[in-house]
């Protein structure tokens, strides 16, 4: 297995959502929203179809040596991210994860025999899965087979006393040839799918890879929308099958040439060539270009872009970052933090603190919630680096003591950032603050964006912690 934190990449995120769609068009439980799925659909549209199109017609370019520095660069990260799920370790660690969490579910519902199946299943991928031994331990003395039970219990505390060693990753120049060999074995396959019947009402024929990906996903949000749709269950298995292949397989292995051939400088003249068509495929390039023949509109929605991907990557970074510390923790409690408007809580803005009619409204505001004399409070979010402010009060802390606390520990924050750096400014085609790069490194957004979601503490580390959003 891998270690945390991880990376599904861009191209795995997508393939993740439509394995849970398969999974519920073939009639299992799955624990995603299901009303949702038109929304999670309509989303990916929106969010990657100008970005993979630019980046894979980079890639085209760049294998033929056509792109200046600062563009191969940001070309071979992005194919980096790309090619993460053709990873072994990362789709099995996401598969784990997904059985595990659906193991818990069927625990809680009392389904011992289809909690036991999932674990099994974790085992199967990961024989040594600590959770998944312990869980089997407990479902079999459930099930009163002690002797049984006793065994995964014992094999649980010698792993955890002898924990496996990572795998060590293939060399590059290995991996280089397996994705060449995949990509050779897939092209009839890819051809086999592009000539299926159900494409007929959805692409052209001059469709690159790309665009049957970006109009098959579009189509299918319309079919769950529409309730009178005439595509049977059988077709949109079909999709959902095709695109799991096209996404998982062809644009994976496809990212991954481009990566080892940009990065190492891999590749025979006959391979080089192979990867020009492939990317070509996946345009939709019918003949051979030029960089200089690319609209200027092109680099203009590639700076967008950028600048999306960035945004979308700092937020992705603290989310995991968050939820890890939140994890290590094991004690977190929850505290009521908002205020009542219309019989339901509402959230606070950092800011709203300064405004007195907003403070009056806090849930029992002077309610002691931190009976600690000393506490610290872990700043995360939106800022590059940690910060921890320590906090004294010899009556322990009320709620209010809190909101005042957290407030004046962000206007702080981003006074001192200020004062090194200046205001950097929205970034140059999103209106979020940009990142600027003081002691804080603070990105994003302003102290006037963020929203405390959530305030927890722990026992016993006496730590406040936050979820803020914006």
């Amino acid at each position: 297995m891998i270690e945390e934190p991880y990376t599904l990449g861009k191209i795995g995120e997508i393939a993740e959502k439509f394995e849970d769609i398969r999974d519920y068009l073939n009639v299992k439980i799955v624990l995603f929203p299901i009303d949702q799925i038109p929304i999670i659909l309509e989303a990916i549209v929106n969010n990657n179809k100008n970005l993979l199109k630019i980046y894979f017609t980079l890639g085209y370019f760049g294998v033929k040596n056509q792109l200046e520095d600062d563009l191969k660069k940001d070309l071979i990260a992005q194919m980096n991210n790309f090619m993460q799920w053709s990873r072994k370790e990362i789709r099995n660690h996401n598969r784990i994860m997904k059985l595990l969490d659906l193991g818990q579910f069927y625990a809680q519902n009392n389904d011992i025999r289809e909690s036991m199946r999932c674990s099994e299943e974790v085992l199967r991928i990961d024989p040594n899965n600590r959770i998944a031994l312990i869980a089997k331990a407990v479902l079999l003395k459930q099930l009163g087979d002690l002797n049984l039970s006793n065994q995964f219990l014992t094999k649980y505390q010698n792993i955890k006393s002898n924990p496996e060693k990572l795998s060590t990753p293939k060399l590059p120049s290995i991996e280089f040839e397996d994705i060449i060999d995949k990509i050779e074995d897939s092209q009839i396959n890819m051809e086999k799918v592009k000539n299926r019947e159900v494409y007929k009402k959805i692409c052209g024929d001059s469709y690159g890879v790309l665009d049957i990906v970006i109009e098959s996903i579009s189509f299918m949000g319309k079919v769950f929308q529409d309730k009178n749709s005439k595509t049977t269950i059988e077709e949109l298995r079909i999709l959902v099958n095709d695109l799991l292949f096209l996404l998982s397989e062809w644009l994976t292995f496809i990212s991954g040439a481009v990566y080892y051939i940009m990065e190492h400088g891999f590749g025979s003249a006959e391979q080089i060539e192979l990867v020009i068509n492939a990317l070509m495929k996946t345009i939709g390039y019918d003949s051979h270009k030029n960089i200089e023949d690319i609209d200027k509109n092109f680099f203009i929605e590639y700076e967008k872009q950028r600048d999306l991907s960035e945004i979308h990557r700092l937020e992705k970074e603290s989310m995991i970052s968050t939820q890890i510390r939140h994890n290590n923790y094991g004690d977190l409690i929850d505290i009521d933090f908002g205020y009542y408007k219309g019989g339901r809580i509402q959230f606070y803005l950092v800011v709203d603190y300064e405004r007195e009619e907003l403070r009056r409204k806090m849930i029992k505001p002077k309610q002691k919630v931190v009976k600690a004399k000393k506490i610290s409070i872990i700043f995360g979010y939106p800022l590059s680096k940690i910060v921890r402010i320590e906090h004294e009060n010899k009556k322990g802390f009320t709620r209010m003591d809190l909101f005042k606390d957290i407030y004046e520990g962000y206007r702080k924050i981003y006074d001192e950032e200020e004062a090194e750096v200046g205001d950097p400014g929205t970034w140059k085609y999103a209106m979020n603050r940009g990142r600027s790069y003081g002691k804080h490194g603070i990105w994003n957004y302003y102290i006037e964006d963020l929203v405390i979601e959530r305030v927890s503490y722990s026992p016993s580390k006496k730590t406040i912690e936050m979820f803020i959003g914006s």
